[in-house]
């Protein structure tokens, strides 16, 4: 689940911190979809031991985005 930003979120700056929970120790990859275009991966990490998770994305296009979070 991405908690932060908020869902059609749009932004000015191209670094953003994505943050969200998922399953204790999970592996998360990140996938945006910018300015309603196809979706592609922008980055991975895995959740502490409590859920937690963050991604920090850079180079994003300005615009809107639309971000999904696949635990595994």
């Amino acid at each position: 689940v991405i908690t932060s930003p908020i869902n059609g979120f749009s932004t000015t700056n191209i670094n953003i911190v994505i943050s969200g929970t998922a399953a204790p120790n999970s592996n998360i990859t990140l996938l945006d979809a910018p300015n309603s275009g196809p979706q592609g991966p922008i980055g991975g990490t895995m959740a502490d031991g409590s859920g937690n998770w963050f991604v920090i994305a850079t180079n994003l296009p300005l615009g809107s985005h639309s971000f999904t979070a696949i635990s595994s």
